[in-house]
């Protein structure tokens, strides 16, 4: 999984599925520890608050796992930069979003900068 030399849809298709109980969010987790530079985290709640946000990509039918977590992962990259923050610590925003009942808050993000920076329209993948 972290041969750079193959692609990140290459390495995640051969491996999901592999072992029982390794999805994409232990994938994507030992990519972050791996490479916080290059990886973001893909799970149920990076998911639930990029579609809260406007930002998750409309994928074709047929769309691999690994393609999905390359154009994901691509978001989460433009989204740490643009929002200032490392693609380790772009989680917890994610994670603060979650309110109570699992209704999700946008003004969770740092100084609220979805509305600041149109992410909506500027990042869609």
């Amino acid at each position: 999984m972290l041969d750079e030399k193959k692609s990140i849809t290459t390495r995640w298709d051969s491996v999901i599925g592999m072992v029982r109980g390794m999805g994409r969010a232990i994938i994507s987790a030992n990519l972050v520890v791996a490479h916080p530079d290059r990886y973001g985290v893909w799970n149920n709640t990076s998911e639930a608050g990029l579609k809260t946000l406007g930002l998750w990509p409309d994928f074709g039918h047929g769309t691999s796992l690994g393609e999905k977590y390359a154009a994901v992962n691509r978001l989460l990259i433009r989204l740490a930069k643009d929002v200032g923050i490392d693609l380790w610590t772009l989680d917890a925003p994610f994670l603060a979003s979650e309110g109570e009942g699992g209704e999700r808050r946008a003004a969770a993000w740092p100084d609220n900068r979805r509305n600041q920076c149109g992410l909506s329209a500027r990042f869609r993948a």
